[in-house]
């Protein structure tokens, strides 16, 4: 227990089937506080023994719809100088431990203050957000009010400080989540029926819904309460209901009122983190990318400066965590304007800042890959994969990398890896068959092929290759059936210039043609194809014809192999037909 030079501190909670979050939140307090007291509203799990493990003094108390009742039904009982006030789903950082009983010292001595604001960080999957709370206050001076988002109402003044309370109430599973949207929004609207100008917790409600998805809801009741009470709303209040309507307006596509309700509060407020984050974002979606990348600078900027001199402020901040976003969406800003050279560094400064994300990686490896850069593209791959990321797409695509180079050994180890992963994933075994062909192992690729498509008839990739194969054995015949199997299945444009390819290697020039032909009305610019289709021509004997492909290719790369040589060749064919 805490030593008896501080002032004493009781721990007062609520609970009800925590089990399997309240010994983290107890063992973060266990030696900062003199007592625990746990008000139990009805736990049929483990809960109510873990706490007395704890040495907590337990008292049972039936759940009357109201969190402040509850609260205060438990304060009674608390014999401490003051109280610690913390949900089951939070803990207190162990290292502000000593902060906290330093701040208390230093507090208890002025008796106009009877209340201390913490820092809670709500952790979510993919961010950490922010806001102040009074959670410790002067035994005798506070109550609670409210059924729901209770809220303290205390004597006197509140200080303010940087202790760090994590809430982990919002990373819960998709029931859990569900049933507690449903849980707050119906206390909220039951609540909002008796104090309908209640401007916090109509921000509470819009909030719920904007969480909850429910966008359409969110902005319905957020334009409502804008338009009625805007001019009764704190500073706070207006900031919180203009984000969230302003986001459920931007995730239902009507980028235009939510610039607008951006750039209101922003008049006032320019350093609203999340309204700045939200205004870039609607700036990426209306492809303004410079303006986009000039909205999220200004919001890294403004974050360093909260981070440097932390402002107190009764906001949630929800992107308090979001600098890795931020540098992302500047990278893909670049990217998306063809500024392939700039993006780079803003993918990094996201990976260093968030480096278990693999959508960074896998973007940063494809900047690379498009910029030529293999051993880049390679290194960036395999970091991810010491990082822990072991998503599909890395094997898929740290395979092809290796291929690409050259080193066919490194990509067969990376996407049997991959597929002992999965063994039923055809495109991971697509891609190994092709490499095992690249050396040479027809065999083992023929049976790796037989085996994925007994699960896999009408897979498009796999029966290409096999077409490869049976190409490379000298088999027309079995190219033929492969081209017939692929044509039934209505494939993409795309594979027409491999089945055009196909066929050309076994010398069915008139079949190679046609599919080739079918092809290129969708990519005429495609020199290859060009090329391949004029290649057939000449073998059919159609020489004016092949002149022509060669030199439709020659408009588009002059430098493209073969072309030249081609049309030499046929230009001197054609004049001794003549």
């Amino acid at each position: 227990m805490a030593e008896r030079s501080y002032p004493t501190l009781s721990l007062c909670m609520i609970v009800k089937n925590e089990e399997e979050f309240l010994p983290k939140c107890l063992e973060s307090v266990k030696d900062v506080v003199d007592e625990m007291v746990i008000v139990d509203t009805g736990s049929t799990d483990r809960t109510v023994e873990i706490a007395r493990a704890y040495g907590a003094k337990v008292y049972h108390h039936p759940w009357q719809d109201s969190f402040s009742e509850a609260r205060n039904y438990g304060l009674q009982f608390a014999t401490g100088d003051w109280i610690l006030q913390l949900d089951a789903d939070e803990e207190l950082a162990r290292e502000d431990a000593p902060i906290l009983k330093e701040i208390l010292r230093a507090v208890d001595k002025v008796p106009e203050v009877n209340a201390i604001f913490v820092a809670i960080h709500n952790i979510f999957k993919g961010g950490v957000a922010k806001h102040y709370f009074q959670r410790i206050f002067r035994r005798g001076h506070g109550h609670y009010e409210g059924i729901v988002h209770n809220q303290l109402v205390y004597d006197g003044y509140a200080a303010t400080s940087e202790i760090k309370v994590y809430h982990y109430g919002y990373d819960l599973s998709p029931d859990r989540m569900e049933r507690k949207f449903i849980r707050t929004s119906g206390l909220l609207h039951r609540h909002l029926k008796e104090h309908p100008e209640d401007t916090f917790s109509w921000s509470n409600l819009v909030r719920v819904y904007r969480s909850w998805k429910k966008f359409d809801k969110a902005v319905e009741i957020g334009e409502d309460v804008i338009a009625r009470l805007r001019e009764k709303m704190s500073p706070s209040h207006w900031q919180m209901i203009a984000y969230d309507t302003a986001y459920s307006h931007m995730m239902l596509g009507d980028l235009k009122r939510a610039e607008e309700l951006c750039k209101e509060v922003l008049e006032d407020f320019p350093n609203n983190l999340d309204v700045l984050f939200t205004l870039a974002a609607v700036r990426m979606k209306q492809e303004k990318y410079q303006e986009a990348i000039e909205t999220f600078r200004e919001f890294l900027r403004a974050r360093k400066e909260e981070y440097c001199r932390p402002k107190f402020s009764y906001l949630v901040v929800d992107s308090y965590g979001f600098e890795d976003r931020a540098w992302f969406n500047i990278g893909e800003a670049y990217r998306l304007m063809g500024q392939l050279a700039y993006a780079e560094e803003p993918y990094l400064l996201a990976i260093r800042h968030n480096p278990k994300m693999g959508l960074y990686y896998r973007n940063l490896a494809a900047l690379y890959g498009h910029l030529g850069r293999t051993n880049d593209q390679i290194s960036t791959l395999r970091r991810a994969r010491e990082e822990g990321i072991e998503e599909r797409w890395v094997f898929w695509e740290l395979g092809f990398a290796y291929w690409k180079k050259g080193d066919l050994q490194k990509a067969e180890e990376t996407y049997r890896e991959g597929l002992s992963r999965n063994p039923d994933d055809p495109d991971m075994a697509n891609a190994l068959a092709q490499v095992l062909l690249d050396r040479g192992r027809i065999e083992e690729a023929g049976e790796l092929l037989r085996r994925v498509l007994e699960g896999h008839r009408d897979h498009i990739g796999l029966l290409t290759t096999l077409g490869l194969l049976r190409a490379q054995s000298g088999d027309r015949k079995g190219v033929i059936e492969v081209v017939e199997r692929v044509e039934a299945l209505n494939p993409p444009q795309g594979v027409y210039k491999d089945l055009g390819k196909l066929c050309k290697a076994v010398g069915a020039w008139e079949r190679a043609a046609e599919l080739l032909e079918r092809y290129l009305p969708g990519q005429p610019q495609d020199v290859e194809a060009l090329s391949e289709l004029a290649w057939c021509y000449a073998q059919m004997g159609r020489y004016r014809a092949a002149l022509e492909g060669y030199k439709a290719a020659m408009n588009i790369d002059p430098r493209h192999p073969g072309i030249r040589e081609g049309i030499r060749d046929l230009s001197r064919m054609v004049r001794k037909s003549s």
